[in-house]
């Protein structure tokens, strides 16, 4: 389902809507996807799917409804306290957990989050319904006698993690063909059958570790030394491995790959056929997607996106809320910046080095330094990005 999302640039996000991720939002959307009237352009979605929103179908196999209409619960009576009993209640009962975490993700102590928290929660209890059956079915099934005939956890390889949590390595007791995994393969560590989904194709193997609440599945794959912890979700086709740490309530799904040093931790998410590697440091509530390529000594943070085919490296930092597409080419901090507060709508305009020059996006715009500078010119607000356009003009002349 496409539904209004204050965190994507385009203001619209993916949401699915049926099974057991019912309520987990799928991709945010670009502000490519619109038309100049801020409406969503059914033939880009059709063009770009595969690419953006859904790899494992083809689009000649997905159902467009025109004019579907959804009605969400109205929820902006709700209380900063109330949304925080509702969470209580629901990690308490054990179901839903995912599905209401995934959704709010903002500190409830903070204005700003509880806003975006009850616009989250508002969206999910469309879906939620969906979500909780499938989630008492399938707990159902589990509590009912069903065994695990996936993998089952070894008491006699025994290690501990570096604040004690025992990790019993897996050994697999059916073979799982996809990933070539044979019955009686020794796997990696984890603490418990909540860290590995029990049916699917997910694996962890090597000496990989995955504990606390951190959960593998779908056809994810963790190994090699790489360590998967706290809140932290790897699903869909995504891969960790090598040394990297994933942590927080960080997730990487889609294709994307988290590998070498590197390190995604807070609320950050890699999505689509993204890459983390190197010594590459990526926190807070930094989304990367599409088939972009963070390595090197890169740092990502705040609220910062990077889409299409960028490529960011060397001792690269960005952060704040920059938006970063297209074939952007960024090795040094001096190959980026941007500006916030600016224009009438506010916006943040995020200026970086590309392989056509000196790339320019914003919420309505994303081209080269001289076609925003055609687009402005002889405007009422062009003598404000002017000043701008002289500025990026002088800084990117040491490139």
């Amino acid at each position: 389902m496409i539904y209004e999302c204050e965190d994507s640039k385009s203001g619209y996000g993916l949401m699915v809507m049926t099974g057991y991720k019912a309520g987990c939002v799928a991709q945010l959307l670009p502000s490519e996807c619109l038309y100049s009237d801020c409406t969503i352009s059914v033939d880009w979605i059709i063009k770009n799917w595969n690419h953006w929103i859904y790899m494992d179908c083809p689009v000649s196999q997905v159902l467009f409804l025109e004019g579907y209409s959804a009605e969400a619960p109205t929820l902006s009576g709700l209380t900063k306290e109330a949304i925080a009993k509702l969470w209580r209640w629901v990690f308490r009962c054990g179901i839903g957990a995912a599905c209401i975490k995934n959704i709010c993700q903002y500190p409830l102590d903070h204005e700003k989050g509880v806003l975006r928290s009850v616009k989250r929660l508002a969206l999910s209890l469309i879906t939620f319904p969906g979500y909780l059956f499938n989630r008492l079915f399938h707990r159902a099934g589990q509590s009912g006698g069903s065994k695990n005939s996936k993998y089952e956890l070894l008491e006699s390889c025994v290690i501990e993690t570096h604040d004690g949590r025992p990790l019993r390595r897996i050994r697999a007791i059916s073979d799982i063909t996809a990933i070539g995994v044979k019955a009686g393969d020794l796997g990696g560590y984890i603490e418990g059958e909540h860290n590995l989904e029990v049916s699917g194709e997910s694996w962890i193997s090597g000496q990989a570790q995955v504990f606390g609440n951190a959960s593998v599945s779908d056809n994810a794959q963790v190994f090699g030394q790489a360590r998967v912890y706290d809140d932290a979700r790897i699903y869909n086709h995504a891969q960790v491995f090598g040394n990297a740490r994933v942590s927080g309530d960080a997730a990487v799904s889609g294709c994307g790959r988290v590998y070498g040093n590197a390190r995604v931790c807070g609320s950050a998410e890699i999505l689509s056929s993204a890459q983390v590697a190197g010594d590459a440091f990526i926190h807070g509530e930094a989304m990367i997607f599409g088939k972009a390529f963070i390595f090197g000594d890169a740092v990502i943070r705040g609220n910062a996106t990077v889409s299409g085919d960028a490529r960011i490296c060397g001792d690269a930092k960005i952060f704040g809320d920059a938006e970063i597409s297209v074939d952007a080419r960024i090795e040094k901090g001096c190959h980026i910046g941007w500006f916030s507060i600016v224009g009438p709508n506010n916006d943040t305009i995020t200026w970086y080095r590309s392989s056509k020059g000196i790339n320019i996006k914003k919420s309505d715009f994303d081209g080269t330094l001289e076609e925003f500078y055609l687009g402005i010119d002889g405007k009422d607000n062009s003598r404000e990005y002017k000043y701008l356009i002289e500025f990026v003009k002088t800084r990117s002349n040491s490139f």
